[in-house]
């Protein structure tokens, strides 16, 4: 799943790529505020500042895709998950040619 074969070789596709990828796409749907790591105060600064990603990647037999999200006060909750669900396909699609993704869209909280 994370690897491309054409005629002139291979193609590897990082974890870190595909993280990336799909914290943009979660990020730019109306009604996000952020993602969630679990950590809160002192902690959560710190992974902030050295960039370490709350998205979980797992390219085994299937991509699965595990999106920890903070959503705004308003907004109708499932409606926004599942649009982060097909933003973030539309995009591994539209960057990285992924076709089929399982994405789990956990929300871990809500943004007064």
């Amino acid at each position: 799943m994370n690897h491309i074969v054409s005629e002139l070789g291979e193609i590897k596709i990082h974890k870190k790529l595909i993280t990336q990828v799909s914290e943009t796409a979660a990020l730019s749907v109306e009604g996000v505020m952020g993602l969630a790591c679990g950590s809160k105060g002192w902690l959560a600064k710190i992974l902030k500042h050295l960039k370490i990603n709350c998205i979980k990647v797992d390219t085994g037999k299937d991509l699965k895709i595990e999106v920890p999200i903070i959503v705004k006060y308003g907004y109708n909750i499932p409606q926004v998950a599942g649009r982060v669900q097909e933003e973030v396909l539309n995009s591994l699609f539209k960057s990285l040619n992924i076709e089929s993704a399982y994405i789990i869209v956990k929300i871990k909280g809500l943004a007064l």
